[in-house]
């Protein structure tokens, strides 16, 4: 999936944020959210490989998580994010309980949220990695 915005010019003073959501309407309102809270969307990715793909191309601040993704678990992209140390907020539709331990080190926002939830859970994981 190509780039939402340029990296080369983000939000001064936001993160960079990739998205990874299945249902297009729901990640462009997840996009706008970031956009409002002064943060920028490198890029969408979604399913798991896409996903896995864009990390390899691009080290974004943080990344907001859908768990299931066209189907597919997205336990190897909280894997991969907690083995590299990038913080990420869980956007699910699923009770926490039922989340494995890949997404012990995330913070979790039931759907729907609002823009405040989630630009307090940004700060909450990027400040548990500073």
């Amino acid at each position: 999936m190509p780039p939402v915005a340029d990296p080369a010019s983000p939000n001064p003073g936001g993160l960079s944020v990739l998205v990874v959501e299945d249902e297009l309407p729901v990640a462009l309102a997840f996009e706008e959210m970031l956009r409002d809270i002064g943060h920028t969307v490198i890029e969408r990715a979604r399913t798991v490989s896409e996903a896995l793909a864009s990390l390899r191309r691009v080290r974004p601040d943080a990344v907001l998580l859908d768990v299931n993704l066209a189907g597919e678990p997205a336990y190897r992209v909280a894997d991969f994010l907690t083995r590299e140390g990038i913080p990420f907020v869980v956007a699910t539709a699923y009770a926490p309980p039922s989340l494995p331990a890949a997404f012990d080190s995330a913070l979790i926002l039931r759907k729907p949220f609002a823009r405040a939830e989630l630009k307090r859970g940004l700060e909450i994981v990027v400040a548990r990695r500073d």
